[in-house]
């Protein structure tokens, strides 16, 4: 039994078959034409960008008597802290959970630098004033 070749389009100079991955010319996308013109309009955010803006945001937190300025992530994060502190059970699980899940980073602000000073001779000295003092400095 043959097959049927279904439904035939002409060209200009030829025949146009349609089939599997060859629509009919008429419902083809227009050239510059957007495949989905309703689709995302642009600049539109996504819920994650918009939640990541929104928990970085800056809010007064008391504590103590003192009034500090944090995202609201971090004083999310201090106040379960403080309940798990408290003894709630669920904010235990709760820090221990988020805390296994981002371990620790370095953080710039904990390293420390040490400047040594060294004349052109090679001694070394502690502080610039030390190697100002020293005979072997001299300005140029």
């Amino acid at each position: 039994m043959k097959r049927s070749k279904g439904r035939r389009s002409s060209r200009v100079g030829g025949k146009y078959e349609v089939g599997y991955a060859r629509p009919p010319l008429h419902s083809r996308f227009k050239r510059g034409q957007s495949g989905n013109p309703k689709g995302r309009p642009r600049g539109s955010r996504s819920v994650a960008s918009v939640l990541h803006r929104i928990l970085n945001e800056k809010v007064p937190a008391r504590e103590g008597d003192k009034v500090w300025l944090m995202s609201k992530i971090e004083a999310i994060v201090r106040r379960l802290t403080q309940r798990a502190m408290g003894g709630d059970q669920k904010a235990i699980a709760t820090v221990i959970a988020l805390a296994q899940e981002n371990p620790p980073t370095e953080n710039p602000e904990d390293r420390s630098i040490e400047i040594r000073f060294v004349s052109p001779d090679g001694t070394k000295y502690d502080s610039i004033e030390e190697l100002q003092r020293a005979d072997s400095f001299a300005p140029r």
